[in-house]
Protein backbone atom coordinates (compact mmCIF):
# COMPACT_ATOMS: atom_id res chain seq x y z
CA UNK A 1 0.00 0.00 0.00
CA UNK A 2 1.64 3.57 -0.93
CA UNK A 3 0.63 6.69 -0.31
CA UNK A 4 -2.69 8.32 -2.12
CA UNK A 5 -1.75 10.64 -5.21
CA UNK A 6 -0.94 14.06 -3.81
CA UNK A 7 -4.04 16.40 -2.57
CA UNK A 8 -5.39 19.35 -5.39
CA UNK A 9 -6.56 20.75 -1.91
CA UNK A 10 -4.13 20.52 0.92
CA UNK A 11 -0.41 20.34 0.46
CA UNK A 12 -0.16 16.82 1.35
CA UNK A 13 2.26 15.27 3.54
CA UNK A 14 5.51 13.71 2.06
CA UNK A 15 5.59 11.48 5.15
CA UNK A 16 6.17 8.50 3.30
CA UNK A 17 7.78 9.45 0.22
CA UNK A 18 9.13 6.46 -1.66
CA UNK A 19 8.24 4.33 1.52
CA UNK A 20 5.43 1.34 1.30
CA UNK A 21 3.01 1.80 4.46
CA UNK A 22 4.38 -1.47 5.73
CA UNK A 23 8.27 0.16 5.53
CA UNK A 24 7.01 2.93 7.75
CA UNK A 25 4.80 0.83 10.08
CA UNK A 26 8.00 -1.22 10.44
CA UNK A 27 9.78 2.34 11.36
CA UNK A 28 7.07 3.27 13.95
CA UNK A 29 7.09 0.45 15.89
CA UNK A 30 10.79 0.28 15.88
CA UNK A 31 10.17 3.58 17.28
CA UNK A 32 7.39 3.26 20.07
CA UNK A 33 8.41 -0.69 21.21
CA UNK A 34 10.70 1.09 23.76
CA UNK A 35 8.52 3.69 24.95
CA UNK A 36 5.03 1.45 25.67
CA UNK A 37 6.78 -2.06 26.47
CA UNK A 38 5.49 -2.21 30.14
CA UNK A 39 1.79 -1.05 28.21
CA UNK A 40 1.88 -3.78 26.07
CA UNK A 41 3.38 -5.75 28.58
CA UNK A 42 0.58 -5.16 31.06
CA UNK A 43 -2.49 -5.08 28.13
CA UNK A 44 -0.64 -8.74 27.81
CA UNK A 45 -1.31 -9.59 31.69
CA UNK A 46 -4.94 -8.47 31.52
CA UNK A 47 -5.64 -10.35 28.44
CA UNK A 48 -4.07 -13.48 29.82
CA UNK A 49 -5.76 -13.03 33.41
CA UNK A 50 -9.17 -12.98 31.37
CA UNK A 51 -8.52 -15.40 29.35
CA UNK A 52 -7.66 -17.91 32.40
CA UNK A 53 -10.70 -17.05 33.92
CA UNK A 54 -12.78 -17.73 31.35
CA UNK A 55 -11.32 -20.74 30.42
CA UNK A 56 -12.03 -22.13 34.35
CA UNK A 57 -15.15 -20.76 34.06
CA UNK A 58 -17.20 -21.28 30.86
CA UNK A 59 -15.46 -24.94 30.61
CA UNK A 60 -16.61 -26.84 28.15
CA UNK A 61 -20.11 -26.29 26.09
CA UNK A 62 -23.15 -27.86 27.78
CA UNK A 63 -26.55 -27.86 26.60
CA UNK A 64 -27.70 -25.52 29.91
CA UNK A 65 -26.18 -22.57 30.86
CA UNK A 66 -27.49 -19.56 33.19
CA UNK A 67 -28.34 -16.15 31.51
CA UNK A 68 -25.76 -14.11 33.22
CA UNK A 69 -22.85 -16.68 32.31
CA UNK A 70 -23.46 -17.03 28.74
CA UNK A 71 -24.13 -12.89 28.22
CA UNK A 72 -20.26 -12.08 29.87
CA UNK A 73 -18.66 -15.34 28.62
CA UNK A 74 -19.39 -14.03 24.75
CA UNK A 75 -18.46 -10.46 26.23
CA UNK A 76 -15.62 -11.15 27.26
CA UNK A 77 -14.52 -13.16 24.54
CA UNK A 78 -15.16 -10.22 22.64
CA UNK A 79 -12.86 -8.20 24.75
CA UNK A 80 -10.11 -10.29 23.92
CA UNK A 81 -10.38 -9.41 21.17
CA UNK A 82 -10.18 -5.86 20.93
CA UNK A 83 -7.36 -6.25 23.39
CA UNK A 84 -5.11 -8.06 21.16
CA UNK A 85 -5.77 -6.01 18.75
CA UNK A 86 -5.15 -2.56 21.03
CA UNK A 87 -1.81 -3.66 21.32
CA UNK A 88 -1.02 -4.52 17.96
CA UNK A 89 -1.92 -0.96 16.84
CA UNK A 90 -0.67 0.68 18.92
CA UNK A 91 2.91 -0.22 18.08
CA UNK A 92 2.08 0.29 14.55
CA UNK A 93 1.44 3.64 15.39
CA UNK A 94 -2.69 4.03 15.41
CA UNK A 95 -3.38 5.62 18.41
CA UNK A 96 -6.34 6.96 17.43
CA UNK A 97 -7.89 3.57 16.06
CA UNK A 98 -6.41 1.87 19.52
CA UNK A 99 -9.07 4.48 21.48
CA UNK A 100 -11.75 3.49 19.67
CA UNK A 101 -11.00 -0.42 20.10
CA UNK A 102 -10.87 1.12 23.95
CA UNK A 103 -14.20 2.58 24.43
CA UNK A 104 -15.66 -0.45 22.87
CA UNK A 105 -13.66 -2.58 25.59
CA UNK A 106 -15.11 0.13 27.79
CA UNK A 107 -18.72 -0.74 26.58
CA UNK A 108 -18.09 -4.19 27.16
CA UNK A 109 -16.15 -4.12 30.63
CA UNK A 110 -19.00 -2.15 32.35
CA UNK A 111 -21.68 -4.58 31.13
CA UNK A 112 -20.19 -7.76 32.22
CA UNK A 113 -19.51 -5.48 35.62
CA UNK A 114 -22.95 -4.81 35.24
CA UNK A 115 -24.26 -8.52 34.78
CA UNK A 116 -22.01 -9.95 37.44
CA UNK A 117 -24.46 -12.84 38.15
CA UNK A 118 -27.81 -11.44 37.89
CA UNK A 119 -29.66 -13.18 36.01
CA UNK A 120 -32.31 -10.85 35.65
CA UNK A 121 -30.11 -7.98 34.34
CA UNK A 122 -28.54 -10.41 31.76
CA UNK A 123 -31.51 -11.36 30.13
CA UNK A 124 -32.28 -7.90 29.23
CA UNK A 125 -29.02 -8.03 27.27
CA UNK A 126 -29.89 -11.40 25.56
CA UNK A 127 -33.51 -10.01 24.73
CA UNK A 128 -32.31 -6.95 23.45
CA UNK A 129 -34.05 -6.10 19.78
CA UNK A 130 -33.28 -2.93 18.49
CA UNK A 131 -30.37 -2.17 16.55
CA UNK A 132 -30.40 1.56 16.38
CA UNK A 133 -29.33 1.75 20.15
CA UNK A 134 -27.07 0.34 22.80
CA UNK A 135 -29.31 -1.95 25.18
CA UNK A 136 -28.72 0.47 28.30
CA UNK A 137 -27.07 3.86 29.04
CA UNK A 138 -23.51 4.13 29.29
CA UNK A 139 -23.42 6.17 32.17
CA UNK A 140 -25.72 3.83 33.92
CA UNK A 141 -23.95 0.67 33.22
CA UNK A 142 -20.83 2.73 34.76
CA UNK A 143 -22.28 3.14 37.71
CA UNK A 144 -23.54 -0.81 38.05
CA UNK A 145 -20.36 -2.25 37.15
CA UNK A 146 -18.12 0.28 39.42
CA UNK A 147 -20.89 -0.66 42.39
CA UNK A 148 -20.22 -4.40 41.87
CA UNK A 149 -16.52 -4.26 41.67
CA UNK A 150 -15.61 -1.61 44.39
CA UNK A 151 -16.03 -4.09 46.98
CA UNK A 152 -13.64 -6.84 45.24
CA UNK A 153 -10.85 -3.89 45.65
CA UNK A 154 -8.07 -3.86 48.77
CA UNK A 155 -8.53 -0.04 48.74
CA UNK A 156 -9.14 0.49 52.83
CA UNK A 157 -10.37 4.12 52.02
CA UNK A 158 -14.61 4.61 51.46
CA UNK A 159 -15.09 5.11 47.97
CA UNK A 160 -17.77 7.74 46.53
CA UNK A 161 -19.57 5.82 43.68
CA UNK A 162 -20.98 9.12 42.34
CA UNK A 163 -17.79 10.70 41.89
CA UNK A 164 -15.78 8.06 40.21
CA UNK A 165 -18.74 7.15 37.77
CA UNK A 166 -18.68 10.49 36.31
CA UNK A 167 -14.42 9.74 36.04
CA UNK A 168 -15.11 6.86 34.57
CA UNK A 169 -17.50 8.29 32.29
CA UNK A 170 -15.13 11.32 31.18
CA UNK A 171 -12.65 8.86 30.14
CA UNK A 172 -15.09 7.32 28.38
CA UNK A 173 -16.04 10.40 26.49
CA UNK A 174 -12.44 10.93 25.33
CA UNK A 175 -12.02 7.73 23.99
CA UNK A 176 -15.22 8.37 22.07
CA UNK A 177 -13.52 11.59 20.92
CA UNK A 178 -11.99 9.68 17.89
CA UNK A 179 -14.44 7.07 17.17
CA UNK A 180 -17.39 9.43 16.72
CA UNK A 181 -14.73 11.94 14.94
CA UNK A 182 -15.52 14.71 16.95
CA UNK A 183 -14.24 17.61 14.40
CA UNK A 184 -12.31 19.18 17.58
CA UNK A 185 -10.53 16.12 17.57
CA UNK A 186 -10.59 15.54 13.74
CA UNK A 187 -9.17 18.93 13.41
CA UNK A 188 -6.40 18.43 16.36
CA UNK A 189 -5.04 15.21 15.32
CA UNK A 190 -4.75 15.57 11.39
CA UNK A 191 -2.05 17.56 11.34
CA UNK A 192 1.58 17.48 12.40
CA UNK A 193 2.32 21.43 10.90
CA UNK A 194 1.38 23.67 13.77
CA UNK A 195 -2.40 24.20 11.93
CA UNK A 196 -0.66 24.94 8.91
CA UNK A 197 -2.81 22.84 6.57
CA UNK A 198 -0.07 19.87 5.44
CA UNK A 199 -2.54 16.65 6.49
CA UNK A 200 -1.03 13.13 7.27
CA UNK A 201 -2.40 9.67 7.76
CA UNK A 202 -0.69 6.26 8.04
CA UNK A 203 1.54 5.57 11.77
CA UNK A 204 1.64 8.26 14.34
CA UNK A 205 5.15 7.13 16.24
CA UNK A 206 4.78 11.26 17.49
CA UNK A 207 4.97 12.35 21.84
CA UNK A 208 1.39 13.45 21.16
CA UNK A 209 0.42 10.21 19.58
CA UNK A 210 2.33 8.24 22.21
CA UNK A 211 0.07 10.18 24.55
CA UNK A 212 -2.73 8.96 23.42
CA UNK A 213 -1.60 4.90 23.03
CA UNK A 214 -0.36 5.14 26.27
CA UNK A 215 -3.62 6.43 27.83
CA UNK A 216 -6.18 3.93 25.50
CA UNK A 217 -3.63 0.99 26.69
CA UNK A 218 -3.78 1.73 30.27
CA UNK A 219 -7.10 2.60 30.63
CA UNK A 220 -8.16 -0.86 28.17
CA UNK A 221 -6.35 -3.06 30.52
CA UNK A 222 -8.17 -1.84 33.41
CA UNK A 223 -11.34 -1.77 32.46
CA UNK A 224 -10.72 -5.04 31.08
CA UNK A 225 -8.69 -6.56 34.27
CA UNK A 226 -11.78 -5.22 36.32
CA UNK A 227 -14.53 -7.22 34.14
CA UNK A 228 -12.63 -10.09 34.91
CA UNK A 229 -12.38 -9.65 38.39
CA UNK A 230 -16.40 -9.70 38.66
CA UNK A 231 -16.65 -12.47 36.39
CA UNK A 232 -14.43 -14.16 38.93
CA UNK A 233 -15.72 -13.70 41.78
CA UNK A 234 -18.88 -14.72 40.24
CA UNK A 235 -17.95 -18.08 38.17
CA UNK A 236 -14.79 -19.41 39.80
CA UNK A 237 -14.72 -21.64 42.45
CA UNK A 238 -13.39 -20.29 45.82
CA UNK A 239 -10.32 -23.16 45.91
CA UNK A 240 -9.49 -21.68 42.15
CA UNK A 241 -8.99 -17.86 42.87
CA UNK A 242 -6.46 -17.05 45.30
CA UNK A 243 -3.52 -16.98 43.03
CA UNK A 244 -5.79 -15.21 40.45
CA UNK A 245 -6.88 -12.13 42.73
CA UNK A 246 -3.09 -12.46 43.99
CA UNK A 247 -2.82 -11.53 40.03
CA UNK A 248 -5.36 -8.97 39.43
CA UNK A 249 -4.56 -6.80 42.40
CA UNK A 250 -0.40 -6.76 41.42
CA UNK A 251 -1.93 -6.18 37.86
CA UNK A 252 -3.65 -2.58 39.30
CA UNK A 253 -0.60 -1.59 41.53
CA UNK A 254 1.39 -2.19 38.23
CA UNK A 255 -1.42 0.44 35.96
CA UNK A 256 -1.49 2.65 38.96
CA UNK A 257 2.14 3.16 38.97
CA UNK A 258 2.08 3.58 34.82
CA UNK A 259 -0.92 6.07 35.15
CA UNK A 260 1.43 7.93 37.78
CA UNK A 261 4.35 8.39 35.32
CA UNK A 262 1.96 9.74 32.44
CA UNK A 263 0.46 12.30 34.70
CA UNK A 264 3.96 12.87 35.44
CA UNK A 265 5.17 13.39 31.94
CA UNK A 266 2.05 14.77 30.48
CA UNK A 267 0.67 16.37 33.52
CA UNK A 268 -3.42 16.42 33.96
CA UNK A 269 -4.69 19.95 33.00
CA UNK A 270 -8.51 19.37 31.98
CA UNK A 271 -8.52 21.35 28.19
CA UNK A 272 -12.65 21.76 28.70
CA UNK A 273 -12.85 22.69 32.94
CA UNK A 274 -16.57 24.15 32.02
CA UNK A 275 -17.73 20.67 29.86
CA UNK A 276 -16.01 18.20 31.83
CA UNK A 277 -15.93 17.58 35.70
CA UNK A 278 -12.81 15.74 36.27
Amino acid sequence: IRRPPRSTLFPYTTLFRSKSLGDSEREAHTTLMPQLKEHISATERSFNFIATVLNIAAGPPRERIQPALKASSMLMAQMLNHLRCSMLLSLRGYPAQVCVLTASIYEAAFAVMAIGSDDRVARKWLEHDDPNRSYEEIRKITKAGLANVIPLSQSSRKIDLERQTEVNYVVYRQLCWPKHLNPMFVQRYSRRDSGRGALFNGPDASDEGLKLASFALVNGAAFASSAGAVYLSAYVPQEQRTGLIRDWNQLNRDLSSLRDRSIKRWGTKNPFPKKWRI
